[in-house]
């Protein structure tokens, strides 16, 4: 009896010195696993257990699985598992669980079982290996995502450590994943990306979820040499986890930018040229224009009828010939930013008289009459005299070259805080469709009278400089009305 006792008591010894030892291995794996009698009670549980699902071993051992953390492992699949499948295979792998579990929120799983007979007793034990692929998942999604996308595309952690990249991204700078993943950025290639202002661009994306877009930078980069890249970054947090990841895109722009300053450098051509010819023109043109004005007054020798008629078609024609020079010199000033103003207090009645002086004659050899109304009320504005008179000038041009009868009318009057003064002519209108197109460069409805197209473009840019607005009102057959308006500062 008593070399019994001391056989169980020798068994039981060893019974726990098995069991210490086998705790001692679970405590040891880095992945969560518990121990589960044949009727799914926890028996024991690895210290990664506790840790990952933030629960102690008293809420945990005796306890039905399904049971724990307030429930939240009484997963229906997980029971098909454990009741049903286990029993007839003793093993599973990989079971894919997606779960919302208390403390740690939404993480996806992977379940690997193995059922274990101990012949001693006569029972069963299931061993229950879980692992946490959560982040697996959304590095195979994002690169899932990313790899369809046609520019290099980069995801970074908060470290800024390269997680995964697409295509064309190796494809681009003719990398390898395992030159890549894991990698800071900045220690790619040679440290091309090691820029500081990127740094603290990616940074402050990170940490206070801004953006960036535009960012532009030439890098020398390895085998391909240098590449003028546009960078984009945007922060993003994945539903399933609270980690910060940045997606990166790096676009090359290199030869788009090669292209603009071929084309900036083509512009600069023309314009230097277009520039050269106009006032290369100017001076015969003056010289020619005091010539024909000496014919036509008589102080060379009498003229008879035909030849007065002669000559003052050639004036008009130089006058149409100068006109156009200026309106190209003008248009070159504008579009290189070189128009400059001389802001001075002036009378808008005054530069209205004064237009009226220089358009008069014309508009009476047209048989047409001009009328100019200005209200007494006016005050004196800030506005470059010259340039509003060349701006009254271009549209009462205008308004001439379109009207073949009646009158071209001239108002000025006072709104709330604007001088508006209005041309109307009452020639055949405009279709409402066409009135955009008379904004754009180089567009006439009509090539009649010969200008540019150009003369409501400059109107436009001399008005908008002057902080004014422009616009046309028409109906077609009944005329049109041109519009703008001077602050009252």
């Amino acid at each position: 009896m008593l070399q019994r006792a001391k056989k169980m008591s020798a068994t039981k010894e060893e019974m726990l010195s098995s069991i210490e030892f086998a705790e001692s291995i679970i405590n040891t794996i880095h992945e969560p696993l518990i121990v589960l009698d044949a009727d799914l009670k926890v028996i024991s549980a690895s210290l990664a257990f506790y840790q990952t699902f933030k629960v102690n071993p008293k809420d945990t051992v005796g306890h039905f699985i399904y049971e724990l953390g307030n429930h939240q492992w009484d997963i229906p699949q997980l029971r098909e598992l454990l009741e049903n499948i286990l029993p007839q295979s003793t093993t599973f792998n990989k079971f894919e669980v997606e779960h919302e579990f208390v403390g740690i929120g939404k993480r996806t799983m992977l379940l690997n079982a193995r059922q274990i007979l101990r012949s001693s007793e006569k029972s069963r034990i299931i061993l229950l290996a879980i692992e946490d692929i959560t982040e697996r998942k959304i590095a195979e999604f994002a690169a899932m995502i990313i790899d369809t996308i046609r520019e290099p595309l980069v995801v970074l952690d908060a470290d800024l450590k390269i997680i995964s990249a697409n295509r064309s991204f190796y494809k681009t700078f003719k990398v390898t994943p395992e030159e890549t993943i894991g990698k800071l950025l900045h220690e790619l290639g040679n440290r091309q990306w090691d820029i500081p202002q990127l740094h603290t661009l990616l940074d402050d994306i990170i940490n206070n979820n801004t953006i960036f877009d535009n960012f532009e930078t030439t890098v020398d980069l390895l085998i391909i040499g240098p590449r003028t890249m546009r960078l984009y970054a945007r922060r993003i947090i994945p539903e399933e986890s609270e980690k910060k990841l940045l997606l990166l895109s790096l676009e090359d722009i290199s030869r788009r930018r090669e292209a603009e300053l071929e084309l900036d450098r083509i512009i600069k051509a023309k314009s230097n040229f277009t520039s050269m010819v106009s006032h290369e023109l100017r001076t015969p043109l003056t010289s020619l224009k005091h010539s024909i004005g000496l014919l036509a007054q008589g102080k060379i020798g009498p003229l008879n009828q035909q030849q007065n008629t002669f000559l003052e078609i050639a004036e008009r024609n130089l006058d149409r010939l100068v006109n156009l020079i200026n309106d190209v010199l003008d248009f070159q000033k504008l579009d290189t930013g070189k128009m400059t103003y001389k802001m001075e207090k002036n009378s808008i009645n005054l530069a209205l008289k004064e237009m009226g002086e220089l358009m008069g004659s014309l508009i009476e050899k047209k048989g047409l009459n001009l009328i100019i109304e200005i209200a007494d009320n006016l005050p004196k504005i800030n506005f470059d005299k010259n340039k509003i008179i060349q701006v009254l000038t271009n549209l009462v041009n205008n308004a001439l070259r379109s009207t073949e009868k009646g009158s071209i009318i001239v108002t000025a009057r006072k709104t709330s805080d604007f001088i508006q003064i209005s041309i109307q002519d009452s020639g055949k209108g405009i279709q409402l469709e066409d009135i955009p197109k008379l904004f754009q460069e180089y567009e006439q409805l009509e090539r009649k009278g010969g200008g540019t197209g150009l003369g409501l473009i400059i109107s436009k840019d001399i008005i908008s400089a002057h902080n004014g607005k422009i616009w046309i009102e028409s109906a077609f057959g009944k005329g049109t009305t041109v519009h703008f308006t001077l602050p009252i500062l």
